[in-house]
């Protein structure tokens, strides 16, 4: 019950003299005030002017499936579990440790005290599309979760938080991070992400002229971290680190803070319903690409970051893994650098012949610049990952023809540059490759390109290091990734391999001179952009032109493996009810989302490719190559 002096009459005099008397025995039932605004101060907490991150006696961060029980150290779920791309329903656990000695509060003032987890996501420039360069990132919040400090029970830790936390006096907070969408409330991370996005759109939009090929990958990659601190106290904000204590993925006490979380239209996930296991997997990401949820209101702040990179080169290189491909013999662009023509026989630069269109592709870039000094250490002290930089509007840019313009694709798979390691004097004063040490597990493109690198002789060597002005070598760090491409087929399909960029010969339909492509061989670059000062800024790599046009009309363009899909979508055709979600009730692993009115990404090019002639898939009519001549200029 609450009285407000400020608005009783006569008659309540009698029930506020209750009020008063029975306060100190119930003071939440029973308060008598002059403003209803003092009801605040049953639940209130006076914070301390003087307090900073030295409250924190430990931080510690752990993870779990949507459909587990266990946590993880988020490092081990991080890199063994999700290969370092969280899902956003992957559910995170932030156990916070107070010092009482530094707060001085009672055992009941303290139960009000409040403690704040943030997700906060680092968002690139939106312009984009005129790929802008040098534009700081800008934090933003994605969510923000309160809990109360409360005594917390040894029994309440898990295995791995027992490890580093000692004593049984424990005061903290124990907090599952979590937003809504709509009126659900979902245990995880929120996705942020400007909602015209062009790899959204392409991955998401169910308007068909969002559906373009103009990315390379099958991912939309955002980077992230979480926050703790007390609310309207600044000096209390701390970053949260993976590991806090020596594992068996570092041997020191640093650790790094971001990560990557990625929205996937084909990720498929187990959830619970009615605390029972549901057999079936769904895909459930193109949820979130929503307007009103994705609109973003939360306030920014400008990220600058280490300078890592001097005056960098940048190297392109392509392959097949199942396929030799060759120079094509005194090719004028074969001669523009004395860098290395080739990492193997399987990566090769300059001018290209051999290449099928059906078969998985590998790019490695590799950039190699003058070592900046300290900007190792200093990544570290900054709580940056110190072997990897994130980047940012990474694009393949090609082009058909001396007269032709160019286009690009966005690759966002292309995300980061790995630290390959160095080239420098050795103690005999000979130039070497020493590779760089990872603590946390060596991821898979590190350890082939460093094997490349360990094998180059001398004079490979001395093409690849920075020269100064007085042309001596100076200590050259190497950074590079390597990655297998993917696009999204005709049909909707994910598939490996390079994005058509070259009309197969028996495409004939009368009109292939149109658009962007060629009929003959394209030359293609990357370019690049590191974070805000980081010294990477419009980097571009060497041009590989490319020879490969295909007689036939490469399958992968237009297969299709699921074959409840097809018939699905034939029924449809015979029911006249091509308006309909193509996908939501195709197959019984997808009924459950129809319940909550998920509708996932709507695929109108099949549905026109199986009318065309529904008895046969396979069959390239006129029409249907008509179909792919405009998906490919699209």
């Amino acid at each position: 019950m609450l009285w407000n002096k400020a608005i009783i009459n006569d008659d309540g005099k009698v029930s506020l003299k209750d009020a008063t008397v029975n306060n100190k025995y119930y003071p939440i039932h029973y308060f008598s005030a002059e403003s209803i605004d003092q009801f605040q101060s049953v639940f209130g907490c006076h914070i301390p002017e003087n307090i900073d991150k030295s409250i924190y006696r430990n931080i510690s961060m752990s993870a779990k499936l949507p459909d587990s029980e266990q946590w993880i150290d988020f490092n081990e779920f991080y890199i063994e579990h999700r290969q370092r791309k969280l899902s956003p329903f992957d559910k995170i656990r932030i156990l916070v440790i107070v010092d009482r000695d530094k707060l001085d509060l009672d055992d009941t003032t303290i139960l009000n005290f409040p403690i704040n987890v943030e997700a906060v996501t680092e968002l690139e420039s939106l312009a984009k599309t005129e790929m802008m360069y040098d534009i700081p990132a800008e934090q933003k919040v994605a969510s923000s979760n309160t809990g109360y400090i409360r005594k917390i029970s040894r029994n309440e830790l898990c295995d791995h938080e027992v490890e580093k936390i000692e004593g049984d006096n424990l005061w903290g907070v124990i907090i599952e991070p979590s937003f809504y969408y709509g009126m659900h409330q979902i245990f995880g991370t929120r996705p942020l992400v400007d909602y015209n996005d062009r790899t959204m759109k392409n991955l998401f939009s169910k308007k068909e002229e969002d559906n373009r090929a103009t990315i390379i990958g099958s991912e939309k990659y955002l980077k992230y971290f979480y926050q703790v601190q007390v609310p309207g106290r600044s000096e209390t904000k701390s970053i949260v680190s993976h590991v806090k204590k020596k594992s068996k993925y570092t041997f020191d006490s640093h650790s790094s803070a971001r990560f990557i979380l990625t929205l996937n239209p084909n990720r498929e996930y187990q959830f619970k319903v009615n605390n029972k296991l549901n057999e079936n997997l769904l895909k459930s990401d193109h949820i979130f690409y929503e307007q009103g949820f994705l609109n973003d209101k939360s306030k920014g702040e400008k990220v600058s970051f280490v300078k890592v990179f001097d005056n960098p080169k940048v190297d392109l290189y392509i392959g097949q893994p199942n396929k030799k491909l060759y120079l094509r013999g005194e090719a004028e662009i074969n001669h523009e650098e004395k860098v290395p023509k080739l990492l193997t026989r399987s990566f090769l630069r300059g001018d290209i012949a051999g290449f099928d269109w059906n078969l998985s592709t590998r790019l490695s870039v590799i950039v190699r610049t003058k070592a900046v000094e300290n900007s190792q250490s200093q990544l570290k002290t900054q709580k940056f990952e110190e072997n990897c930089i994130f980047l940012k509007n990474q694009a393949l840019v090609a082009r058909s023809g001396i007269l032709q313009e160019d286009y690009k694709y966005e690759i966002d798979e292309l995300n980061c540059l790995y630290r390959i390691g160095y080239i420098d004097y050795d103690e005999n004063n000979e130039l070497e490759f020493t590779q760089a040490q990872y603590e946390d597990g060596l991821p898979s493109q590190v350890e082939m390109l460093q094997s490349r690198y360990k094998r180059l002789g001398k004079k490979d060597l001395e093409n690849l290091a920075v020269r100064n002005l007085f042309l001596k070598f100076e200590k050259t760090e190497i950074w590079g990734n390597s990655l297998s491409l993917k696009y999204i087929n005709i049909l909707g399909e994910e598939v490996s391999g390079l994005t058509p960029m070259i009309y197969p010969e028996k495409l004939d339909i009368g009109y292939e001179f149109m658009g962007t492509k060629s009929n003959n061989f394209v030359n293609f670059k990357i370019l690049i952009n590191g974070p805000y000062n980081s010294g990477l800024s419009g980097a571009e790599s060497n041009e590989i032109r490319l020879h490969g046009r295909p007689i036939e009309v490469p399958s992968e363009w237009y297969k299709l493996s699921d074959k409840k899909l097809i018939d699905n979508v034939v029924r449809r055709i015979e029911t006249n009810t091509e308006h309909e979600s193509l996908e939501s009730d195709l197959l019984d692993k997808q009924k459950e989302s129809e319940e909550y009115g998920i509708q996932p990404h709507k695929k109108d090019s099949l549905y026109k490719w199986v009318k065309l002639n529904p008895n046969d898939i396979e069959e390239l009519n006129y029409e249907r190559k008509k179909l792919l001549h405009k998906w490919m200029n699209s």
